[in-house]
């Protein structure tokens, strides 16, 4: 069992690589790779035990930190953020099942990592490369985070799917409200805030939004 041992083998074996251009190490089993328009993500997620790891991998772009300020209104840590794309890196593609590859051993987490880097070149960096296409970034985001799925479409252009996903996101957020109004209470403020950006967005003006409205107001004073 490598334990603790497992970030630091398998982040010098990934930074040691010559990949060009090369991943930054950002804490232990996370990394990133700017460009232009945002960067890259690169995560190693180790299973319990220690026994085997997941990769993960994704595109983020720059402009998305300025949609979820607008959307959570408080600050957004794009890197500390999940991933919004994908994510697990397999020898034959990268999908949003859990892939893993096994570490019961220093040998075997070797072997593992050999593995990794040549999915990595044939699959994962194509694919990333693929993401700077607004239209193929918002076809592979995940639909479940409908919030940034409607950012994505809208940035590829496609206002209909981004006007699905943004209301899909807030009937979820009525139906949250409806179940905890029976205990005479609100959504959490971040989720108020949401509602709001995204009914603003579609152009809606509801009991709900006044409500919320006027839960903000009274809290920020």
């Amino acid at each position: 069992m490598l334990g603790k041992d497992f970030d630091r083998i398998a982040d010098a074996y990934l930074l040691h690589q010559s990949i060009v251009p090369a991943w930054t190490g950002v804490g232990p089993g996370s990394f990133i790779r700017n460009d232009v328009g945002g960067f890259d993500k690169l995560a190693f997620d180790p299973g319990r035990g220690f026994e085997n790891f997941a990769v993960l991998i994704s595109y983020q772009p720059s402009d998305l930190t300025d949609f979820m300020e607008a959307l959570q209104g408080q600050p957004y840590d794009p890197v500390a953020s999940g991933f919004i794309c994908g994510p697990y890196l397999s020898l034959g593609k990268v999908g949003p099942r859990r892939h893993t590859w096994p570490c019961r051993t220093q040998e075997q987490l070797l072997s593992s990592l050999e593995r990794v880097v040549t999915a990595l070149a044939q699959m994962g960096e194509p694919w990333l490369a693929s993401l700077r296409d607004p239209q193929v970034l918002a076809q592979q985001t995940d639909p479940n985070a409908a919030a940034i799925a409607g950012y994505a479409w809208e940035r590829a252009g496609h206002l209909q799917n981004a006007h699905a996903c943004y209301l899909d996101w807030l009937q979820r957020l009525e139906g949250g409200q409806e179940l905890l109004q029976r205990q005479r209470k609100n959504l959490p403020p971040q989720m108020m805030q949401e509602y709001l950006f995204l009914a603003q967005k579609m152009g809606l003006n509801n009991e709900l939004t006044a409500r919320f409205q006027a839960v903000l107001a009274q809290a920020s004073y």
